[in-house]
């Protein structure tokens, strides 16, 4: 027996949220972001040896000059939260740093 009238819009409708429930959008491109952390003084000195993490996750540790590069993978626009311990001698900041990660292309476009 052949559906007729409203059943078949209906068998339709169902069929199509079907169909459409089993699609998600692909997943956001990751792209390789390079940073370069510059740790200073309130005095402008650069800080030697302040360890930066992220959530889960060890970033490095500041060099003698007071940098530290370091690579992301992640998608453009992604925030990334950072966290200073400084050495003794040093006072860690009261609030995280929170950067967006944006591809430079993207942003000179602007």
């Amino acid at each position: 027996m052949r559906p007729t009238g409203s059943i078949a819009a209906l068998v339709a409708l169902v069929t199509l949220v079907a169909v459409l429930s089993g699609c998600e959008p692909p997943p956001p491109e990751l792209l390789k972001h390079d940073l370069v952390f510059v740790v200073t003084s309130d005095v402008g000195d650069p800080v030697p040896g302040v360890r930066l993490f992220r959530p889960g996750a060890e970033i490095g540790q500041t060099a003698k000059d007071g940098r530290l590069a370091a690579r992301f993978q992640a998608p453009d626009s992604a925030h990334l939260i950072v966290h200073a311990q400084c050495p003794d001698g040093y006072v860690d900041p009261v609030d995280d740093t929170r950067i967006v990660l944006r591809q430079l292309s993207v942003v000179a476009a602007r």
